[in-house]
């Protein structure tokens, strides 16, 4: 994975969690979104909140081309 860009969503835990580091420890680039804090570059942010849904692609997107 390594030089790779993965955006993984519910990464706080579980199999969300654990692809995170996965990736993470293979070398990729990872952006993480979830409600409570996790791995990579982390947004934490309740996905089911349609009002949050224009500001966290313009996050990722900006983070994507950093």
């Amino acid at each position: 994975m390594k030089d790779q860009l993965i955006v993984i969503t519910g990464a706080s835990s579980g199999i969300g969690a654990a692809i995170a580091e996965s990736a993470l420890a293979d070398g990729a680039r990872v952006i993480t979104i979830s409600r409570r804090p996790g791995p990579g570059d982390h947004r934490a942010i309740d996905l089911s909140d349609p009002d949050c849904w224009a500001d966290t692609v313009q996050w990722i997107d900006s983070r994507i081309r950093a």
